[in-house]
C-alpha cells in the first residue's frame, strides 16, 4: 500500500500515463478490434434498440468477449491485496489517507465495495454471456476478413415476438438491458448518500430556491446537543474538589460552583449564593449549620463539619459529589 503511494513528480506522472492508458487507450483499443468480428452494421430488436451484430467466430471470444473476465480479475486481485494489506498493515492505510487529502476512510471503503460489487458482478455475468454464446448459436469458423465483411452495410430488424421466442437470446438480450441499471443503483447507493454528495445536493437546491426568496437547506448546519462543559475554577489548594457545571442564566436564581479550601466556611458559602427559593432552615439548638443540596436525597441534608467537609474526597464514604446550587 505504502509503494502505491506516488511521492516524487516522476512518480506521479507515470500515474497520470498508467491512469490515461486504462481509461482511455484501452477502451479505444477495445472499439477497434470489433471491426473484425462485426458481422452486419447493427442489429435493432423490437423493445431493446440497437444491438451490436458480431459473427459468432472463435476469435470473436478471444477479442470481445473475454475481456470482461479479464478486468474482473483484475479488481478481484487488486481488491483482495488491499483487504489483505488492510488487514495486515493499518497503520499504512493512515499514510495513504495523510498523503491524499481527497480520500478519507468512508471513501476509501465505499471504492473497496464498488471493487467488490465489480468482482461479484461483472465476471460471473461475463462467463454466463459466454456460455449463451457458445450453447445458442452455432459457432462458424474465420474464414477471412472480406468474407466476414460481405454484408458490412445491412442492418436486420427483428421483432419482440420473433426474439423472444428464443430462450437463451432473450436472456442475454434482457441482461444486457438490466446490467447498466442496476450497476447505476449500485454506484448510486455507495456515493450517493456520501457527505460529500449531500453537500453538493445542498448547493444545487439553494442555487434553485435563492432566487426565488428562499434560503433552502446549509450543508455546514447540523444540530448539535448540549453537552457539558468543565469550568475553570480556582482552587486554595492542592487539595480542592474539581468541579464541572453547566452554563445556564443567571437571572431569578443564582447558579455557584466552588471548591474548598482550607479557608473555607459554611458560612461563607451559604452568603456567597443565593438561597432565597429554598425554604427556610428548621431551628436548631445545635450549632453547626446545614448544608443544603439542591436535588438531593433528603439524608442529604445532614449537620457536618468544616472539616469533614472540606476534606472529603471521592473515595471517602460520605462523600456525595460536588455541591451545585
Amino acid at each position: 500500500m505504502r509503494r502505491s503511494v506516488p511521492a516524487t513528480r516522476a512518480e506521479k506522472r507515470r500515474a497520470v500515463i498508467v491512469d490515461t492508458l486504462i481509461c482511455v487507450l484501452f477502451p479505444l483499443v477495445f472499439i477497434a478490434v470489433q471491426f473484425f468480428v462485426q458481422g452486419r452494421r447493427y442489429d435493432i430488436y423490437g423493445d431493446i434498440g440497437c444491438v451490436p451484430a458480431n459473427t459468432n467466430t472463435i476469435l470473436t471470444y478471444f477479442l470481445s468477449d473475454i475481456w470482461p473476465i479479464v478486468l474482473g480479475l483484475i479488481s478481484t486481485v487488486y481488491c483482495a491485496l488491499s483487504i489483505r494489506a488492510f488487514l495486515r498493515h493499518p497503520l499504512e492505510l493512515t499514510e495513504l489517507l495523510a498523503y491524499d487529502r481527497a480520500l478519507t476512510r468512508s471513501r476509501y471503503f465505499r471504492l473497496a465495495a464498488l471493487a467488490m460489487a465489480q468482482t461479484l458482478y461483472t465476471t460471473p455475468l461475463a462467463v454466463l454471456v459466454i456460455c449463451l454464446h457458445a450453447t445458442t448459436q452455432p459457432i462458424v469458423p474465420w474464414v477471412g476478413l472480406a468474407a466476414n465483411h460481405q454484408h458490412l452495410s445491412r442492418v436486420d430488424l427483428i421483432p419482440a415476438a420473433e426474439w423472444r421466442q428464443d430462450r437463451g437470446e432473450a436472456v442475454e438480450l434482457e441482461l444486457a438491458r438490466w446490467a447498466a441499471p442496476f450497476c447505476v443503483l449500485v454506484f448510486f447507493a455507495l456515493f450517493g448518500f456520501a457527505e460529500e454528495a449531500r453537500a453538493q445536493y445542498c448547493k444545487a437546491i439553494q442555487a434553485v430556491v435563492r432566487p426565488l426568496g428562499f434560503s433552502g437547506p446549509s450543508a455546514d448546519s447540523s444540530p448539535v446537543a448540549p453537552r457539558l462543559k468543565p469550568q475553570a475554577m480556582s482552587a486554595a489548594s492542592s487539595g480542592s474538589l474539581s468541579v464541572f457545571a453547566a452554563k445556564r442564566p443567571t437571572s431569578g436564581t443564582s447558579s455557584l460552583a466552588f471548591s474548598c479550601g482550607p479557608s473555607t466556611t459554611t458560612a461563607s458559602i451559604l452568603r456567597a449564593s443565593d438561597l432565597s427559593f429554598l425554604p427556610p432552615t428548621p431551628s436548631t439548638t445545635s450549632t453547626t449549620p446545614y448544608t443544603h443540596h439542591v436535588g438531593l436525597s433528603p439524608r442529604s441534608a445532614r449537620p457536618v463539619s468544616q472539616e469533614s467537609f472540606c476534606s472529603r474526597g471521592a473515595g471517602h464514604p460520605g462523600y456525595e459529589g460536588p455541591i451545585v446550587l
